[in-house]
């Protein structure tokens, strides 16, 4: 786990082969921080979506996203 000093994320991460980032509407408490956003990484990226998508949770995929 580690925390980010500038937007007071939090990552979980054990695997380079991807991850989502969850946006809560409002900030939540986690240890001394009310953090806005939640990082993990997963190794299947299309089953978490999929679950994601059952439970009626938007989102987007931001790796088709063009870069400025």
């Amino acid at each position: 786990m580690r925390t980010s000093i500038r937007h007071r994320d939090v990552t979980f991460g054990g695997t380079n082969r991807g991850g989502v980032r969850i946006d809560f509407k409002e900030r939540v408490r986690f240890l001394f921080y009310d953090i806005p956003a939640l990082y993990v990484t997963v190794d299947d990226l299309e089953g978490l979506a999929a679950a994601l998508a059952a439970q009626g949770l938007p989102g987007e995929d931001a790796r088709s996203r063009k870069l400025p």
